[in-house]
């Protein structure tokens, strides 16, 4: 049972419902079931948002929001491509390491500059008195002791995309009710509601990868053209957020063998072939060019087209590569130490 729109739901014309039916046929019809599932997860989100009172308790968030009140939004595509230069590079501004994706970091740096833009732009004397306490905080929005707020909210609304984006391949795949049992599943996962309230790149990384999964599951299905496309922007966005999302590879190379197997008879082999080749190609251009947009500084730059690779960053990812693997010694990865391989790992996920 395949739908091709969210809202594809309305009544037929002959139907003529009443207000108070049109009402009642909502609460009791797939977009209520979604719409209350939104609902419910948003209020597990968003409630107790400034958890730590301000505290920055999170050591992971703490780090990122000192970085995220350190960098500037640079003037102009030159400046941002920049490496060397930019305002924006975590490295310019004397961070030995910053080993998250910088597709988050961008994104609400634009929003707190925006944010602290309007807020200072207000006159407070003029304003309601009870919009004063927002505009106080509206005018550092991205400042330290603001900016963390922002990046939460921000991981509320992405976790909420995802739950809807998991009710459309649950419903693509397997139809509306399956998908709306889906859909509650994640609102309700307590992983997900604590790592929304936090300003990280979990969020963020969930929502890219969980899209370009249900991106694959439509590839597989139609293997047109445009969702190979779509589909590469995506897997370059999730790995630009954290680059363990490159795992999501294997989905790509997943959907990619089911347009193969579920190629018509009919078609020359050939023509089938080249089919997969071309998508392949363009969703992988796709990711490379959406990755060099929303990971400048993994580049040495300054041009666009300046591919070499970072020295900085590639020392940064071979640091933590001795972290993770356990050559060198950092205490939050004591917790790991004589565990076995990939055995601890899936228990723990799983319990």
């Amino acid at each position: 049972m395949v739908s091709p729109s969210l809202f594809d739901w309305a009544p037929t014309p002959t139907q003529r419902p009443s207000r108070f039916g049109t009402a009642r046929a909502f609460v009791w019809s797939p977009q209520g079931a979604i719409a209350l599932i939104l609902l419910v997860a948003a209020v597990l989100r968003f409630v107790g948002i400034d958890w730590d009172a301000g505290q920055h308790l999170h050591p992971d968030e703490r780090f990122i929001t000192i970085v995220e009140s350190q960098v500037r939004l640079p003037n102009g595509l030159a400046e941002y491509f920049d490496t060397a230069h930019s305002p924006l590079n975590p490295y310019n501004h004397d961070f030995g390491s910053f080993i998250y994706g910088t597709l988050p970091l961008f994104l609400v740096r634009a929003l707190g500059e925006g944010l602290q833009q309007v807020g200072r732009s207000i006159d407070p004397t003029t304003a309601p008195p009870f919009l004063t306490d927002l505009l106080g905080h509206l005018k550092n929005a991205a400042d330290y002791g603001e900016v963390n707020r922002i990046g939460r909210i921000l991981s509320g609304v992405e976790d909420l995309v995802t739950i809807w984006l998991v009710f459309l391949m649950g419903r693509r795949l397997y139809g509306e009710p399956i998908g709306l049992l889906a859909a509650l599943f994640s609102g309700l996962a307590v992983l997900q509601i604590q790592a929304a309230h936090f300003f990280t790149a979990e969020s963020s990384e969930v929502l890219l990868t969980t899209l370009a999964l249900y991106l694959a599951v439509r590839l597989a299905q139609t293997n047109e053209l445009r969702s190979w496309a779509f589909l590469g922007i995506a897997v370059g966005l999730a790995i630009a957020t954290k680059l363990t999302a490159g795992l999501i590879l294997l989905v790509v190379l997943g959907a990619a063998w089911m347009v193969w197997r579920r190629r018509s008879p009919t078609a020359a082999s050939a023509f089938s072939l080249e089919n997969l080749i071309t998508g392949l190609v363009v969703g992988g251009v796709s990711a490379a060019i959406v990755f060099r947009i929303a990971q400048p500084y993994a580049f040495s730059g300054p041009g666009f087209f300046d591919l070499a690779p970072n020295p900085k960053y590639l020392a940064d990812l071979q640091s933590w590569q001795r972290i993770a693997s356990g050559q060198a010694d950092y205490p939050p990865s004591d917790q790991w130490t004589g565990t076995t391989p990939y055995v601890w790992q899936l228990i723990n996920m799983a319990l």
